[in-house]
């Protein structure tokens, strides 16, 4: 796998404790209940952009557009520890795009430029002491545009041969610390942000993406063509570009039509890579790169592909698409790559449009935009699949028949007032997170018979004759 731990690529490497869970999880999820996309957030002004698994401290932090999450007010970044979400000190005053783990440093990346009343000089930041504070003193980060509608920012991380890297839409103006100056690519190594192109040399570009695949550093950019050198102006080309370390400059990986790249993700043998276009060249609108030839997999799609990601082990893509490249299967903005064939996700419904982001949450995606799922319009602004992250399940009707609870020998018994009731309730049970791992008809749940790993526990409680539901929280050790 690349050795860039992604944000919004997530490739997962879990503890021991956690891949058991999501062992446990997966063969629930995969074998006895149905999977659907569930509303988590209705705010149209919310976005999940990015998450990562944090292997040192087992975290998890969630990036994006929001005020509050998860009923947790936040600015834009938010961290899970296994049971709680909590903010990070102030947040920030605008998007968190990527984040990532560095030589011990937790660092988050987007269009932010202060934190609280604090200002950060660049859109991109350290966790210290419990505030986020300045990367380093040195670099002060402006739009190369200008204007308040644009900001300078941080669009991906990469760490490659010990250093971390990084591609964006900023300039840093020359200053006698950095006497060249640079746009659109640097690097840090724990001192200041650096250059990394041959002097007087200029990326450029409005949306890029860059990965570390067999030893080389690629960049996927966008179609917009702008001066290289100051004075001596040349169109530099779109496509996947490659950096040479001998000259520190960017060359072209084949002949590229001048258009759009998308979302990469490297693996050991193979570079994905979402595509505007079709090509007999590269595929349709889809393309896998082995370090000498391209392969179009599975014949393409018929529309954009604008995320590519590793979801329980599978290679996943998203984007406009509605079915592969033929037409002969449908596909609802969301694929995955058997290895012969691309097969719809195993969802009861698609997200129908508006698909903006897509990010991957150990065993959740989180998919933001404006969606209408299963013909029901309009569902919401952030939704997870297969099932709903919950902090907490809330009764929604309280009532003198409310039952009580026993937990004997891994037993658990719900004993209602009325006898009937028990015999017909349903015990949906969840983990910390909100997954549900199991369901039972009636007032008896044994616990013993899935193995139940040692942590904090949701049991919900329907009675369909009392239209009552309610929850009950409980601490597992076996």
């Amino acid at each position: 796998m690349s050795n860039s731990l992604k944000c919004k690529c997530f490739l997962n490497k879990f503890t021991s404790k956690v891949g058991i869970l999501v062992l446990l999880v997966n063969l629930f999820y995969f074998s006895a209940f149905s999977q659907t996309w569930t509303t988590i957030e209705t705010n149209p002004d919310r976005r999940i952009i990015c998450t990562y698994f944090d292997s040192l401290t087992g975290n998890y932090y969630v990036g994006g557009v929001f005020d509050s999450l998860f009923s947790v007010a936040a600015n834009n970044i938010i961290m899970y520890d296994g049971n709680t979400w909590s903010a990070l000190g102030n947040g920030f005053n605008r998007a968190v795009v990527t984040i990532i783990r560095y030589n011990g440093e937790l660092i988050a990346g987007g269009s932010f430029d202060s934190t609280g009343t604090v200002a950060l000089q660049a859109p991109v930041a350290k966790w210290d002491n419990g505030n986020w504070v300045r990367l380093d003193s040195i670099n002060y980060f402006e739009s190369k545009i200008g204007g308040l509608s644009a900001h300078a920012n941080i669009q991906d991380f990469c760490i490659h041969n010990g250093s971390l890297y990084m591609c964006g839409d900023f300039l840093v103006t020359p200053t006698p610390n950095i006497p060249m100056g640079f746009t659109d690519f640097a690097k840090y190594d724990s001192g200041p942000i650096l250059p990394v192109l041959f002097p007087y040399f200029r990326l450029n570009c409005q949306t890029c993406n860059i990965e570390s695949f067999k030893g080389e550093i690629y960049i996927a950019k966008d179609a917009s063509t702008l001066d290289t050198c100051p004075g001596t102006p040349r169109t530099f080309p779109s496509g996947l570009l490659k950096l040479d370390t001998l000259c520190w400059a960017f060359h072209m990986v084949d002949t590229w039509p001048v258009t759009t790249l998308n979302k990469m993700l490297a693996t050991d043998s193979l570079l994905y890579i979402g595509l505007d276009f079709t090509s007999t060249t590269f595929g349709n609108y889809f393309t896998a790169y082995d370090g000498l030839n391209f392969i179009n997999l599975g014949g393409g799609f018929n529309a954009p592909v604008s995320n590519v990601f590793n979801y329980n082990g599978i290679l996943t893509v998203a984007g406009m698409f509605s079915a592969n490249y033929t037409n002969t299967i449908t596909l609802t903005k969301f694929a995955q790559w058997n290895g012969g064939n691309w097969q719809p996700l195993p969802a009861n419904c698609g997200l129908s449009y508006g698909l903006s982001y897509v990010a991957v949450f150990e065993t959740f995606l989180f998919a933001s935009g404006f969606s209408d799922s299963c013909g029901i319009y309009p569902v919401g602004s952030i939704l997870s699949y297969p099932s709903s992250i919950l902090t907490s399940l809330k009764d929604t009707k309280t009532s003198s028949t409310s039952p009580t609870i026993h937990i004997t020998n891994g037993i658990i018994t719900v004993d209602f007032i009325y006898d009937g009731m028990n015999s017909e309730c349903v015990l949906n049970l969840f983990d910390s997170m909100g997954r549900k791992i199991g369901e039972r008809k009636g007032n008896k749940f044994n616990l013993n018979e899935i193995n139940l790993p040692n942590g904090i526990y949701l049991l919900e409680i329907i009675s369909q004759s009392e239209r009552l539901k309610t929850s009950y929280r409980f601490s597992w050790n076996e």
